[in-house]
């Protein structure tokens, strides 16, 4: 036997394993079951195989068999086998090659390998015999490394809400400078109308015979209101490195969107600035500002100046109102807060949602319906006016809480309608935004720096701004 599966290792150029030698001999010796009737070798015997069980009678009491002879085996053991043993019968080595029960065997093993990965025990997952064979661009280390990734040099840029304060300064808002060598200025405002009595015709001479003094006196006041300008900026540094390497140009690139965000924060600080530390602020409410406030004093920027809300909910809440329920009396309702004397001129007023309680507005019934409202604005998609006032949506006005202020630990759900009367209102400029730029050479680096002074003013505490708060959007 042992010369017989060296004769098979020296013809297939292989080495037998231990296993493998064992299963080969075992079908090498196992005789061949003769069919009924027949002897080896006789004349017309019949050529199918009749296993042992058929040929000899039994009368024990085992109905079933599970045949495990080649249980420890695995199928690549199994069906190199079979190869070997078809092998060496076609070489006349064997007389019956591999046995039914050793080819079931291997087909089962094999079987069992495709359907659950690998040709172990069979118990994995589906998986092919082999992976990767194909030169493919997916392939890591291989196909992958000669497939890359363009990248485009124009930058798409964020969609930014188009800042309003320009029209509303257009509308009355007062500019003034403050000259060089002072850090606020003072406003002179119109005080008290003189005061109108009933006459009578006088017909006496004074004592020290001179005309009678037919009129009263009254005394005019005069007021002044003052500005001081809050001190904003950002900063930003980017490596020499990075401007060398980068598809986009990296200091133009940051020279427009600083200069873009501080527009944006222009008309931010206009309508939420709060100079209040404590833990009123309308855009902090509920915890203290000062603790957001580093050892340099640079802390939030609403906190540079005193905005239009911050009149409206705060100094004077007499110009505030509840809404509720959102509908076409509440523009009504927001103008009548303001001073009768405010309340004329409507071109002179201006309403200014957030984007939420804006679209909520589009959605009134009155402004949808052609015979109350044309064009209506299921047709043309914009909502301009209301009552004859300028409605402006503006991307920096947040929704709030029912209070009309914004939480410090949770986000507003409630809109706000705020109406301004813009001639009511004083800007001061002490610096145009400016915009520097610096190169460190030991660091080998450039830092952008954006700064502006700028201050806003009511022309009295008893109007300019209303709002109407707590609207469900």
């Amino acid at each position: 036997m042992e010369a017989v599966l060296k004769v098979i290792e020296s013809t297939l150029g292989i080495t037998l394993t231990p296993e493998q030698r064992a299963a080969i001999a075992e079908q090498l010796s196992t005789p061949l079951p003769q069919a009924v009737g027949q002897t080896n070798g006789g004349a017309g015997a019949n050529k199918s195989v009749i296993p042992f069980s058929r040929v000899l009678p039994f009368t024990g009491g085992i109905t079933e068999m599970k045949d495990l002879r080649y249980h420890h085996l695995k199928a690549q053991d199994l069906v190199f086998g079979a190869h070997i043993l078809n092998a060496a019968q076609r070489a006349g080595m064997s007389l019956g090659g591999a046995s039914d029960g050793f080819l079931r065997a291997a087909a089962d093993k094999t079987l069992r390998a495709a359907d659950y990965g690998g040709y172990g025990d069979g118990y994995a997952v589906k998986s092919a015999i082999k992976a990767d064979e194909v030169f493919s661009a997916n392939l890591s280390n291989n196909g992958q490394n000669w497939v890359g990734v363009a990248y485009e040099t124009q930058l798409w840029e964020a969609v930014r809400e188009a800042p309003i304060y320009r029209a509303l300064i257009d509308m009355g808002v007062m500019e003034v400078e403050i000259p060089r060598g002072f850090n606020s200025i003072y406003i002179p405002t119109e005080g008290t109308d003189p005061t109108f009595y009933s006459l009578s015709e006088q017909n006496d001479l004074t004592s020290d015979e001179q005309l009678p003094i037919t009129g009263k006196s009254s005394n005019l006041t005069a007021t002044r209101r003052q500005l001081t300008p809050g001190f904003i900026g950002a900063r930003v540094s980017f490596s020499d490195i990075m401007e060398e390497d980068s598809l986009i140009p990296v200091l133009p690139f940051l020279r427009a969107k600083m200069e873009s965000r501080a527009n944006e924060i222009i008309e931010y600080l206009m309508l939420n600035g709060d100079t209040e530390t404590g833990s009123t602020n309308i855009n902090y409410d509920g915890s203290a500002v000062s603790g957001l406030v580093d050892a340099k004093g640079r802390g939030p920027v609403y906190t540079a100046l005193d905005g239009f809300l911050k009149l409206a909910l705060v100094t004077t809440p007499t110009l505030a109102r509840d809404g509720g329920t959102f509908d076409e009396t509440d523009f009504l309702a927001t103008i009548k807060l303001l001073p009768a004397a405010q309340q004329v001129a409507l071109e002179r007023m201006a309403f200014i949602a957030d984007p939420a309680t804006h679209l909520a507005a589009m959605d009134i019934d009155v402004v949808k319906q052609r015979d109350t409202f044309h064009p209506a604005t299921v047709e043309n998609g914009r909502l301009t006016r209301m009552y004859g006032v300028k409605l402006f949506r503006s991307g920096q006005m947040a929704l709030a809480d029912v209070d009309g202020k914004i939480t410090y630990n949770a986000a507003g759900t409630k809109g706000r309608l705020l109406l301004v009367r813009p001639d009511q209102w004083a800007i001061g400029k002490k610096r145009d935004m400016r915009t520097e730029v610096a190169r460190d050479i030991d660091a080998q680096a450039t830092v952008v720096v954006t700064t502006m002074r700028f201050g806003l003013a009511s022309r009295a505490a008893t109007g300019g701004a209303a709002v109407t708060y707590n609207i469900t959007v």
